[in-house]
């Protein structure tokens, strides 16, 4: 397949690859990409600023819809790195996206300044993300569509985590997060993210949301399944 940019540091067949308190500035594509079989991978401690595209992009393979094979990122961890103005050749950016991935850990990160979603899960193939611990502020400056974190799931991908293998996904936990959709007008009237903090929209499904703040925003959940938000605390809500 024809890849979106591969990035300045591009995996693919990598086992505990480590990206660790590097700078990436003023780049015009991706800065890191994994893609197909990494299991493992590290990025760290690093610093994103000024991209055209992504900080992190994690994306898998599969056969139409059965990624039971494995070539996909496993067991990946975004680890208190620090991104802002970011997307700004495509506004469909993030500090982390990730497609056809699982069993993945992003924690105790800070993003803000970016066009659209800080965190993006493409579908939910397999399960088993854990998205904790993250400052998101600033989000949607671009487009002001959808939410700091945001969730699709469009093909009902096949993986291997269950006995038999299935599309339905592991749980997926997004707890401890504080966001805060803080875009201001004129006037002072808070704006931004249409749906606030968390959007798990267009067939999402296999999420549990706890413990998280969340500033002038709330969440979104239009359809999809097997989801749940329990502990949360959301001040000013708007959505």
């Amino acid at each position: 397949m024809e890849l979106p940019g591969k990035g300045a540091v591009y995996a693919e067949g990598t086992v505990d690859l480590r990206v660790e308190g590097c700078d990436f500035r003023r780049l015009d594509t991706h800065a890191v990409f994994l893609y197909g079989f990494n299991r493992r991978a590290t990025v760290e401690r690093c610093v994103f600023e000024s991209l055209g595209q992504s900080a992190v992009i994690s994306l898998g393979k599969a056969e139409h819809n059965d990624g039971s094979g494995g070539e996909q990122p496993r067991f990946s961890r975004i680890l208190g790195n620090w991104a802002t103005d970011i997307g700004q050749l495509q506004v469909q950016s993030s500090l982390y996206f990730q497609a056809l991935t699982c069993q993945s850990l992003t924690a105790g990160n800070i993003a803000f300044d970016v066009p659209r979603a800080a965190i993006l899960f493409a579908d939910s193939f397999g399960g088993s993300s854990n998205v904790t611990r993250n400052l998101l502020f600033s989000t949607c400056s671009r487009s002001q569509d959808h939410a700091a974190f945001n969730a699709w799931a469009r093909v009902p991908y096949v993986s291997d985590l269950t006995d038999p293998p299935s599309s339905a996904p592991l749980v997926s936990v997004l707890e401890q997060n504080l966001i805060v959709n803080n875009e201001m007008v004129s006037d002072g009237t808070p704006v931004g993210a249409d749906a606030g903090c968390f959007d798990t929209d267009d067939g999402a499904h296999g999420y549990e949301m706890r413990g998280n703040v969340c500033f002038f925003g709330g969440h979104k959940s239009l359809d999809g399944h097997s989801k749940s938000a329990h502990h949360n605390l959301y001040v000013f809500p708007a959505t």
